[in-house]
């Protein structure tokens, strides 16, 4: 290995010039709601209610619009952070994503891209795709982190989102 010239772009060892900056972690979980989309959505971003319900966000700030900042705060087994993040899609009963840090910096040492993802499984069915993609420098060193605490964290939110939606749901004659 060429150590002095690995982050050089003037080094012309193929394997320097190869090597990634950055890498790349993705988490994506699955569930299946037995409600329509429609009502999965209005729960999803009722974001004002999420303390009634939400083990993992119990605070989030936001208009369900693109371009709108996102203040959440997310909880894991053992921390609890605040974070900001952007919108960049909110496509009703479909899509709703967000991607943070905002700032330079933060873009480059550690970001995530958060999803839902609503489709119709059925006429009161929907399956819900709900992941992050994970990039920039320090990825390797989370990576098992991210599967340890952010992992079961996002099949906890998926749980007690299908047991919020389906108990409304319930409810409704």
């Amino acid at each position: 290995m060429c150590p002095s010239h690995a982050l050089s772009p003037r080094c012309k060892h193929s394997y320097a010039r190869s090597r990634p900056l950055t890498s790349m972690k993705r988490i994506h979980t699955d569930i299946r709601i037995e409600a329509n989309a429609a009502n999965v959505w209005r729960t999803l971003i009722d974001f004002g209610r999420y303390s009634e319900w939400n083990p993992t966000m119990p605070q989030v700030t936001a208009a369900a619009a693109s371009g709108s900042h996102v203040h959440l705060c997310f909880r894991t087994s053992k921390r609890v952070f605040q974070l900001v993040a952007h919108i960049l899609v909110a496509h009703p009963g479909q899509e709703l994503r967000w991607t943070g840090p905002n700032s330079k910096l933060g873009r480059i040492v550690f970001r995530g891209e958060h999803y839902w993802l609503l489709e119709s499984a059925g006429p009161n069915t929907t399956q819900l795709r709900h992941g992050e993609v994970f990039n920039g420098l320090l990825v390797p060193l989370m990576a098992r982190w991210l599967d340890r605490e952010v992992a079961p964290a996002f099949v906890a939110f998926n749980a007690a989102l299908k047991q919020r939606v389906e108990g409304v749901a319930a409810r409704v004659p």
